[in-house]
């Protein structure tokens, strides 16, 4: 039964902590007279008169801002001189963004999960002070050994959403 008490006291412990730092911002996109896409997570980077123009989004924050030049510049590469090159960028950018937008769902998702984690460990909480005979205790463990299943599938699923994280953040960087 201690056993049990560690892994649980350990475990919401460490959901408590899974979230203090959550890598989420705001950020911008925004195109300019010259038909480039800039992203930035300053607001005052933007020109003033394109700000009316401009997308936010709530988002990863992986670098202030994507230099367009250099993505221009792999765009061109691969499309030769030809004027496909700004179709190229248009194409990075939005599939881009459609893996921003799959992360953010993702994040939403694991937030929920955590919300409903973290009232099962609040009731089972309860439920172990109430626990008077072996029978109540013995339902108490197996709730909480289903409840630490599910709180190491939720850290496989946030695990496997900092990777994606980074992998986006280093495309994002790359293009």
């Amino acid at each position: 039964m201690v056993r049990y008490f560690l892994i649980f006291t350990l475990s919401a412990v460490g959901l408590f902590f899974c979230f203090q730092n959550n890598g989420m911002a705001e950020y911008y996109r925004y195109t300019d007279s010259n038909g480039v896409v800039h992203f930035t997570d300053n607001l005052n980077d933007i020109p003033i008169d394109q700000r009316k123009k401009m997308e936010s989004f709530e988002g990863v924050k992986e670098k202030e801002s994507i230099d367009a030049t250099q993505a221009e510049e792999a765009a061109g590469e691969e499309q030769g001189a030809s004027g496909e090159a700004g179709d190229s960028l248009n194409k990075k950018v939005n599939k881009l963004n459609e893996r921003i937008r799959a992360l953010n769902a993702w994040k939403l998702k694991l937030n929920k999960t955590y919300g409903e984690l973290d009232k099962r460990r609040q009731d089972l909480a309860k439920a172990r002070e109430k626990a008077m005979s072996a029978e109540e205790i013995k339902v108490v463990n197996e709730k909480t050994k289903a409840f630490n299943e599910d709180i190491f599938a939720y850290e496989q699923d946030r695990i496997a959403y900092e990777k994606e994280r980074t992998a986006v953040g280093k495309d994002a960087s790359s293009d």
